[in-house]
């Protein structure tokens, strides 16, 4: 993540270098004869053309970062950590005075049968 950042603020000087190219090119526009000018505006184009081509692979290399970082978050939350428990089924009491005796009968097959 610390390389996105770096990348993130290299392409902030890169735009600001982009609006500098720029300046200089229309004062060299003006002063330059029509032959200079095109030539000029050629190179222009080119830097230009590389610029966005430099803006468009930090953008994806970004991306991809985040991808990285959000794919390792969720590998290493992936899994629960807690051990397994088993599931108990355990008969319920309905609050019936005369149904406990076998409730409790019941109950104690449940907690029999799980230590066999």
């Amino acid at each position: 993540m610390q390389d996105a950042l770096v990348v993130e603020e290299l392409m902030t000087c890169v735009d600001a270098v982009a609006v500098k190219a720029r300046s200089v090119q229309e004062e060299l526009e003006s002063l330059l004869s029509e032959e200079q000018v095109e030539q000029e505006v050629n190179v222009y184009m080119i830097l230009e053309r590389d610029i966005r081509a430099l803006r468009v692979e930090a953008r994806q290399y970004i991306e991809k970062s985040k991808e990285q970082t959000s794919s390792v978050k969720e590998v290493h939350n992936g899994g629960a950590c807690a051990p397994v428990l088993p599931k108990w089924d355990l008969p319920k009491f309905n609050g019936d005075v005369l149904l406990f005796t076998a409730f409790w009968t019941s109950l104690k097959l449940v907690f029999i049968q799980d230590q066999t």
